[in-house]
């Protein structure tokens, strides 16, 4: 009887290490698995300056009051773009009154910058305000902006933002390009022409 006893006491000793230990690698297992999933989209972000090359006039006073970008998600998957489902963001920008001729000869000023889910990111659009002018001869005049101001300017423009991905694009406004002067009236009409580049890519857009 005390051999049996002592056989079912080892037995029982036994089992209670071998669940201990299944229940140890069980825990361990669990800790590894990430329940947010392999395909969870890290945020990216992008900065844009604005920048101009030289013009023959003293002052090209632009009223910047917004920034806008078109979005299209990019399947993880697929790598191509669901364009129902595309849709028009606002970039963060504080409304300024920049004179281009500030920023010349490789001086640019920060118009927005902003943390962006990946995707595709297709055409930019510069939103101005009334409050533009162009100083000529020591004479600052008024710089009439077409009609079509309120929906923006558009800037062709085509980058895919990658996960974690941080990059820098570049509004290149042309003052000496897009400030012209009516025959008859004399008045300063601005007709944006505007680029934008980023890593080495870039586009022209007129107004």
């Amino acid at each position: 009887m005390k051999t049996e006893h002592m056989h079912s006491t080892v037995y029982n000793i036994l089992k209670s290490a071998f669940i201990l230990s299944l229940i140890a690698l069980t825990t361990a297992s669990c800790n590894d698995v990430n329940f947010n999933g392999p395909n969870r989209k890290e945020q990216s972000h992008m900065n844009v300056h604005l920048t101009d090359a030289p013009a023959n006039y003293q002052e090209v006073n632009i009223d910047v009051q917004g920034l806008r970008i078109h979005y299209t998600p990019v399947s993880s998957d697929t790598a191509t773009v669901d364009t129902t489902e595309g849709k028009w963001i606002d970039l963060p920008v504080d409304p300024m009154k920049v004179n281009l001729l500030d920023l010349t000869n490789g001086v640019d000023t920060l118009l927005s910058s902003a943390d962006l889910n990946p995707g595709r990111y297709s055409e930019l659009r510069l939103i101005l305000g009334d409050n533009n002018s162009v100083k000529v001869n020591d004479m600052t005049h008024d710089l009439k902006v077409p009609s079509g101001q309120h929906s923006g300017y558009k800037i062709k423009f085509n980058t895919v933002l990658q996960d974690g991905e941080n990059i820098d694009v570049t509004i290149d406004f042309n003052a000496s390009k897009s400030v012209h002067q009516a025959g008859k009236s004399g008045k300063y009409i601005l007709r944006p022409v505007l680029k934008a580049s980023e890593q080495g890519n870039d586009t022209t857009s007129t107004g």
